[in-house]
């Protein structure tokens, strides 16, 4: 295992498995077909994993860009050295726009004020500055409106200094369903697509499809896919599963730094949500909601130790969980503990708490090491 220079007394860790992100990027590429482009997603710290080796590594097999959310994480990864193009999903925020040109940052576009900016600042340059138009078929947050789209486009072949390159929207439902609102959605973004074609025939790319649109394999007259979450070994939905073998990245994991043996009757941690019904053995791990293991676990999380599962008992604290370990034959002091990986996956235990697994990957704090193995 290679470990970088930060690292915890108390054993807890992020390990990041990078041969699995290699296999999962196969599997993608696998789906996708040869010629479709892949833009992993990478924004949120590579949803926690650590944006920069994420990034590296699959640059290193050969990737056609990087999305992200905001000018800050692009320039995070120029920083890091990442040479490939960027693509900044959530536009130009109040970042000067010599920014984008200067570190080859794409953004989307999504308002005529965006329009009007750039051909004010660049007024005065033949300087042509490169936009990705985003069009809302059913998100209900960034995009233009499907009914805006005629006047938008117009509007946009009249600006002098803008390059379009290509196309957008992003699917609300498609982990749930392809039918219903994601067929809609399909349909609207569709209509979309033939006007911007028609409005500008040399634009690059038309895309849409997320992680669950390549799990359900709707990629057709699309050029670009954007995965996200199965690039990090979690399915979208359980119902992919049959579809493609993903492995997880991030094994959350940590140690017993405490053992007890209590008798019936005993309030345990906050509150005293939990009172032992039995003589009970308690392990105290080192992990709490400051380490990005959340509260809601309270009372209703698993852990694995020694290969069998553990149930959480009393409130989730900042820096510690109790966890009831009288069913072990053997424990202890020291033992490791597994959050979630590859023995509790992070969907299951997000369904404990009517959560996703983005939530857990994102919620892993910074003052947990990320350990790349």
């Amino acid at each position: 295992m290679e470990k970088k220079e930060n690292h915890s007394y108390r054993g807890i860790r992020a390990e990041i498995h990078l041969a699995n992100l290699v296999y999962n990027f196969k599997e993608i590429r696998r789906l996708v077909g040869g010629q479709v482009k892949l833009i992993p997603i990478v924004k949120a710290n590579a949803y926690g994993h650590g944006a920069s080796v994420v990034a590296k590594t699959l640059e290193n097999l050969g990737v056609d860009g990087f999305g992200v959310a905001s000018p800050e994480e692009a320039l995070e990864l120029r920083n890091s050295n990442i040479q490939s193009p960027l693509l900044c999903l959530g536009g130009i925020f109040k970042a000067p726009l010599s920014l984008f040109d200067e570190q080859k940052i794409v953004p989307t576009v999504f308002h005529e004020e965006h329009l009007e900016r750039i051909e004010r600042d660049l007024s005065k340059t033949t300087h042509k500055f490169k936009i990705h138009l985003k069009v809302d078929t059913g998100m209900g947050r960034l995009g233009i409106l499907p009914e805006e789209v005629d006047r938008f486009l117009l509007r946009l072949q009249q600006c002098q200094h803008i390059e379009v390159q290509g196309l957008l929207t992003h699917l609300a439902c498609a982990d749930i369903q392809e039918d219903g609102p994601t067929q809609l959605q399909y349909e609207k973004f569709q209509q979309a697509a033939e006007k911007f074609r028609q409005a500008f025939p040399q634009a690059e790319v038309i895309h849409l499809a997320n992680s669950s649109a390549i799990l359900s394999g709707n990629m057709a007259h699309y050029q670009w896919a954007r995965p996200g979450l199965m690039l990090y070994g979690a399915y979208p939905h359980a119902r992919f599963k049959i579809k493609a073998q993903l492995k997880p990245v991030m094994h959350f994991k940590t140690s017993i730094m405490s053992l007890k043996k209590v008798a019936a009757g005993v309030p345990i941690s906050y509150g005293g949500t939990f009172v032992t019904k039995r003589p009970t053995h308690v392990a105290v791990m080192a992990a709490g909601y400051a380490d990005g293991y959340l509260r809601a676990f309270s009372n209703c999380g698993e852990v694995v130790i020694r290969g069998q599962r553990c149930p959480v008992i009393g409130r989730v604290c900042m820096d510690h969980t109790m966890i009831d370990v009288t069913h072990l034959k053997e424990v202890a002091m020291g033992d490791e503990v597994t959050l979630f990986g590859e023995t509790l996956r992070a969907e299951e235990l997000a369904d404990k708490i009517d959560t996703i697994a983005y939530e857990l990957f994102c919620a892993v704090s910074a003052r947990v090491p990320r350990i790349y193995v």
